[in-house]
């Protein structure tokens, strides 16, 4: 007879690796553009990838912890995958609002504060998030290898405080491109459609009048702005 525990854990994990596949997903789509040239580098981008990694390791541990002969739930391996769902969903907010700013205000986010502030979440994954995931490991009784941890768990604490402090020095750097852009208007104007899009919200202006347009525009197809592209080639031999 299986235990209600085992079958409890067996769910667990299979609702967690299932969760992968979406992220899984994603990145088959970011290697295929990689593979056919058509990736742009870009803060927004760079924030994206923060966030599939953090997300991505934030699922795995969910799945590990669920194990049940680990004994890691209760422990602070709890608080580390916590983290690593938040700074996942933090960054991609963040590359979210970098991307939809040149439309929203016409203006670019400022490059280089919204790229270091990538930088610095990246850089805050393993330290805000890899101690307090060690430091469960060291309480969970069958994964205990020195009878003393206490020393151990407090570089750990200590470690995750500096991941921390990144994680809101990068906030701050962020916000900061955000109220330079809406308060002191400072950046760099943006086109209408700054990243190459196909759909409508980029054939009007940035950022876009009341209603969005005089008079509802021609829609074939999914992708309407590369059909105004076609419109416009010249035939051969002209």
């Amino acid at each position: 007879t299986v235990s209600p525990d085992v079958t409890t854990d067996v769910v667990y994990v299979t609702v967690v690796i299932a969760a992968l596949v979406p992220l899984l997903a994603i990145g088959a789509v970011w290697a295929g553009t990689v593979f056919e040239g058509r990736l742009r580098p870009s803060a927004s981008l760079a924030l994206a990838v923060v966030a599939f990694i953090a997300l991505l390791v934030g699922i795995a541990a969910g799945a590990v912890g669920a194990i049940d002969s680990l004994d890691l739930r209760g422990t602070s391996w709890d608080a580390g995958q916590f983290r690593l769902v938040l700074l996942g969903a933090a960054a991609a907010g963040l590359a979210g609002v970098s991307y939809w700013a040149p439309k929203v205000w016409g203006r670019f986010l400022p490059r280089a504060a919204t790229g270091v502030a990538a930088g610095l979440l990246l850089l805050a994954i393993p330290l805000w998030t890899v101690p307090d995931l060690v430091a469960g490991t060291l309480d969970a009784p069958l994964l205990l290898p020195d009878p003393d941890p206490e020393t151990a768990v407090e570089v750990a604490g200590v470690v995750a405080s500096v991941g921390g402090v990144l994680v809101v020095v990068a906030a701050a750097l962020f916000l900061g491109g955000v109220a330079s852009v809406i308060i002191r208007r400072r950046a760099t104007t943006a086109a209408d459609d700054p990243w190459g899009g196909h759909t409508l919200e980029w054939a009007t202006s940035s950022p876009p009048p009341a209603g969005n347009f005089a008079e509802p525009p021609p829609v074939r197809s999914a992708s309407p702005l590369l059909d105004e592209d076609d419109d416009t080639e010249p035939e051969d031999g002209a």
